[in-house]
């Protein structure tokens, strides 16, 4: 596919934003300051091998603040040129992963039909990059891999895709 007879670009930053997400994220350590405050108040232990109060608070702690710095820092990126698709999270790093239009055989938007969330691999959709939504640019490239990466912003994708690229369709 050869697409580089275009000027204008597509960008697109995800942002885990969901309530449920934050609800999700601060269990682990809400269970870990809860057994904390609970052997603390109570003075007893919970567990045949209870961890100290202190170790509690501390590993409560720890893992809060990881869930606050991934939920701040972590996005994900589409970015659509005359060069190609810049796709993948921004953290730890910010780079991004680059596959140009000669590698690219289709690329459309898709509705997929899962529930996780993340990087990982399917069977179905190839390499999987979502944060939210039902939505993705599936891309198939000519080594037969795929690559889905989920959008948050379907209407918008779509029209970038069926004006300035060839082979897009819903």
């Amino acid at each position: 596919m050869t697409c580089t007879n275009f000027k204008a670009e597509y960008t697109e930053i995800q942002k885990l934003q969901s309530w449920w997400h934050w609800i999700l994220g601060l269990a682990v350590p809400a269970l870990f300051f809860f057994i904390g405050f609970v052997q603390w108040i109570c003075k007893t232990t919970i567990g045949n091998h209870p961890l100290s109060t202190a170790w509690c608070f501390a590993i409560g702690s720890f893992v809060l603040c990881g869930v606050i710095l991934l939920f701040k820092h972590l996005t994900l990126s589409i970015k659509i040129t005359n060069a190609g698709v810049f796709y993948g999270f921004n953290f730890p790093d910010k780079a991004l992963n680059f596959t140009a239009w000669d590698r690219i055989v289709s690329i459309k938007l898709i509705t997929y039909q899962f529930w996780s969330y993340g990087y990982h691999i399917s069977k179905r959709y190839g390499l999987v990059y979502n944060l939210n939504g039902r939505y993705g640019l599936q891309i198939t490239l000519n080594s037969g891999d795929k690559v889905l990466i989920g959008t948050q912003n379907k209407n918008a994708l779509n029209t970038f895709l069926k004006t300035y690229v060839y082979d897009a369709q819903v």
